[in-house]
């Protein structure tokens, strides 16, 4: 079964729209921007989303390699709704010195994790409130470049 879901908070939305479509008992296969591949299962499933644009991309393996080995279920889905991309270079200069660049195959179309676990683990992220508070300051590290860095410059264009 495939539905489509725009999410204005791509975080916690996704995430809570995933539990409920798995309390209905289907189980995540794929995951797009807005696309979601289910599938009907008589298991329970429970899900976790996490922004992970700040991490380069062996960072990246490293950790879904670690939440492989505990037996937990991983997939990435893009923050950009309709971007396709093969061969790309994006600049995040909000992100640290090492992972400031993504490229694609890599880091681009790849900045939300979802974790998949049964019913009845639980699911190893934000265990405490402050890696809460430091997700939710990644998270809001490229909005404050964009209004503090690039919004200036357009207002200048306009002059």
């Amino acid at each position: 079964m495939n539905k489509i879901k725009f999410f204005l908070n791509p975080i916690e939305d996704r995430e809570e729209y995933l539990n409920h479509i798995a309390s209905e008992g289907y189980r995540l296969v794929r995951s797009g921007s807005i696309v979601h591949e289910f599938e009907k299962t008589n298991s329970n499933y429970r899900y976790a989303v996490e922004y992970i644009g700040y991490m380069n991309n062996k960072e990246r393996k490293k950790y879904t390699e670690f939440l492989n080995s505990m037996n937990l279920k991983v997939f990435t889905a893009p923050l950009n709704i309709g971007k396709l991309s093969f061969g790309n270079i994006k600049l995040r200069p909000y992100n640290s010195l090492k992972s400031m660049i993504a490229t694609s195959p890599g880091m681009i179309n790849k900045e939300i994790l979802i974790i998949e676990t049964d019913g009845s683990k639980e699911i190893p992220i934000f265990s405490d409130k402050e890696s809460k508070n430091l997700d939710i300051n990644r998270r809001k590290a490229p909005y404050y470049y964009f209004l503090f860095f690039l919004c200036p410059f357009n207002n200048i264009s306009f002059i």
